[in-house]
């Protein structure tokens, strides 16, 4: 960037470069995972993932932060406040709605 901010021809080359090798890593890592779980299948040994959560919503409702969560909401604390103040990200405190039933507006 100059003085102005604004992109310079070497800054853009960067950038582009920088980009370029970001997405031949994703597909080199990507690439390696699936040969190794062809690997595990041909081993007998990958089951993939299992669908769903096994937690029992009581269990779920009971853990430390979702407490926090619960308590927060209810006196009226906005999403974002609560991913400021429990360091969440604002899919948990979604999350946390949803499985308890909660209406989101």
């Amino acid at each position: 960037m100059d003085g102005n901010g604004n992109q310079t021809p070497m800054t853009g080359l960067l950038v582009n470069l920088l980009s370029s090798l970001s997405e031949f890593q994703y597909h080199q890592t990507r690439e390696k995972t699936l040969a190794g779980i062809e690997q595990s299948k041909l081993l007998g040994k990958y089951k993939g993932r299992k669908v769903g959560s096994v937690e029992s919503l009581d269990k779920f409702k009971s853990k430390p932060q979702n407490l926090k969560i619960k308590e927060m909401l209810e006196s009226g604390v906005g999403i974002r406040k609560i991913c400021r103040i429990l360091d969440c990200s604002p899919n948990t405190v979604y999350s946390y709605k949803k499985k308890v039933g909660m209406v989101t507006v």
